[in-house]
């Protein structure tokens, strides 16, 4: 309830010394690349890493984001000579296997909200989708979008407002 409803986000015990020495090489460096995994998560990793340089006085024109598929010399150069921004849309889903959901029942869900919903009674968290048809989709493209049939019942339990990842 406080701020609004905005988490306070810490260093996790223990991290605080990686995250000086992050800076401390960060600041040495002439080019600096973001290279986490190419999933959702590694661009959440990414974006937070990108914050703690930036809080730290490093431009952001030094910072780029880096992703491969593979680890050969080849692929990595590649990916270098592709890199580019942190996604932010995909950054703004960092939804982890497990996380604790913040879901704020009084706003009103939007086309492309992340929502808590209810079909037939079964859970779930979803982009929500509203045009051309109602859907429910995965940010993982992997997963098929459940587009809500005429029998079925859709309820909107609430709107995610943030994500406490526990791992």
């Amino acid at each position: 309830v406080d701020q609004d409803f905005n988490p306070d986000w810490k260093p996790v015990h223990g991290s605080v010394t990686i995250i000086n020495e992050i800076k401390r090489e960060a600041k040495k460096a002439d080019q600096i690349y973001l290279a986490s995994d190419p999933d959702r998560e590694g661009e959440g990793i990414s974006y937070h890493v990108l914050q703690i340089l930036l809080e730290s006085g490093i431009p952001e024109e030094k910072i780029k984001r880096s992703t491969f598929h593979e680890v050969t010399e080849t692929a990595v150069k590649k990916s270098m000579e592709d890199a580019g921004k942190v996604n932010i849309p995909m950054v703004d889903a960092f939804i982890g296997d497990g996380a604790i959901l913040i879901v704020d029942r009084s706003v009103e869900p939007k086309h492309k909200s992340i929502v808590v919903a209810a079909i037939n009674g079964a859970y779930t968290c979803k982009r929500l989708l509203t045009k051309p048809k109602v859907c429910l989709a995965a940010e993982n493209s992997k997963y098929t979008p459940i587009f809500i049939k005429e029998n079925e019942e859709l309820e909107i339990a609430g709107v995610v407002i943030a994500a406490i990842n526990t791992y």
